[in-house]
Parts: structure tokens; sequence; C-alpha cells
């Protein structure tokens, strides 16, 4: 706090909870971050739960827990999202109606498939793979 200048700061704590957690595991972490956070007042947390009968195991205190539902992008939302990450563009634009036709348009999902095109972009552009032999790659290399 006082390397920050300010008395008032506290750190925010971010969790994402994985879609295998099991429920007792989930209650134990929920009771040890109300514990910081409300009770303690040492931290902010924000707790990110993909599957939505998580948020049921949350402690029965929703006078200081608020509960923010996120629904899944539109189609043009998620068009969108491709266009600012340059994903599934050029050759690759049928893919772009076949994936948005057939799956849910979960930023996290679409995140992570772009991050997948990145990278086998960036290997076909730096050469490292090819003829089966890995070559050293340039820094900006993600594989």
């Amino acid at each position: 706090r006082t390397q920050s200048g300010n008395e008032r700061w506290i750190p925010t704590i971010y969790v994402e909870v994985s879609r295998r957690v099991t429920r007792g595991t989930l209650k134990s972490v929920l009771h040890v971050l109300k514990g910081l956070a409300c009770d303690q007042k040492l931290c902010k947390v924000i707790v990110a739960m993909s599957n939505a009968s998580t948020a049921f195991v949350q402690p029965n205190d929703r006078g200081r827990n608020q509960v923010l539902w996120l629904e899944d992008l539109t189609r043009a939302e998620a068009e969108e999202f491709f266009d600012k990450h340059k994903a599934l563009i050029g050759i690759l634009s049928p893919l772009r109606d076949e994936v948005l036709g057939n799956t849910t348009c979960r930023a996290s999902s679409l995140h992570a498939l772009c991050c997948k095109t990145r990278r086998a972009a960036d290997r076909r552009r730096c050469g490292r793979h090819r003829d089966g032999v890995r070559k050293r790659g340039p820094a900006g290399c993600l594989s």
C-alpha cells in the first residue's frame, strides 16, 4: 500500500474456476476468498465461473457478493471479435461461418481459437517447423 502512494488501495485477486473443479474444492476456495475479501478486507476478489451451476456453490451471504451473469457473444459480436484479432480471415474465412454456425460464441472459446490459429500461422511464417525439423525460430515465434 505504501508503495502505491495510496493507503486505501488494496489488491484485487482474479480467480478463474475450471469446469472440472469439484463442488467441495470450490466451496473451500470461495470460503477462504470470502474471509480475505469480506471479513478481513485485505483484498477484492473476482471469481470467474464458466459453469453456471458452480455459481450456486457460493457462500450464502448475498449481501456481500455481487453476481454478474455474462451471456455468450452474439454472432455480430463474435464476428467483431475475430476481426479485431485477425482470426479466420482470408482463405480461412469459410471456416468462420462453420465455427460460428456450429459452436457457442463463448468469448473464452473464441479467444482460444484465435490463439491457436495465430500460433499455426506464426509457425508457418517463421519456417521453424518445415520438413518435420524443428529449427530455431525468430524471437516472435509463439511455438
